[in-house]
């Protein structure tokens, strides 16, 4: 039989047993950041959902332009007919302009989601929001962002 191992000390396992562990939760954490849209968060949230948030504002404009319409229509009878075609026109550049702000807004705000989150895998891969045990003169960080 061959003979035991030495024998270890105290200091040495523990030791041991911690860089097992802070490895296992280094690769778990940048398995995370890889990761970090496309792991589940627990409740799955079906499609139709993010589908009727992003209509929802549509929705909520063309109703309210179209109770104007209506309400304007009571009182259009009234109009002389190249009053009834300016204000048809109107309406309608209205309308555009009104879903064309929406979806603009919609744009803009999406990148800045994006460019947010690109910078923040960035700084965090580049060790930017690890703290430091020794700070330089003058040097201050930005705090890391919240967890999710």
């Amino acid at each position: 039989a061959p003979p035991p191992p030495p024998a270890e000390d105290d200091g040495a396992f523990v030791r041991r047993i911690k860089l097992t562990y802070m490895d296992k939760v280094t690769r778990e954490h940048d398995k995370h950041e890889l990761l970090e849209d496309k792991e589940e968060l627990g409740k799955d949230i079906p499609f139709w959902v993010f589908d009727t948030m992003t209509l929802m504002p549509y929705l909520a404009s063309c109703s309210f332009t179209l109770v104007c319409v209506f309400v304007v229509l009571q009182y259009g009878v009234k109009f002389q007919s190249w009053q009834e075609e300016f204000w048809l026109k109107g309406t309608l550049v209205g309308l555009f302009v009104n879903l064309v702000l929406l979806e603009l807004f919609r744009i803009i705000m999406m990148t800045l989601v994006e460019l947010r989150k690109f910078e923040n895998r960035r700084k965090a891969k580049a060790g930017h929001f690890l703290p430091r045990r020794v700070k330089r003169e003058g040097e201050e960080f930005q705090a890391a962002p919240p967890p999710r």
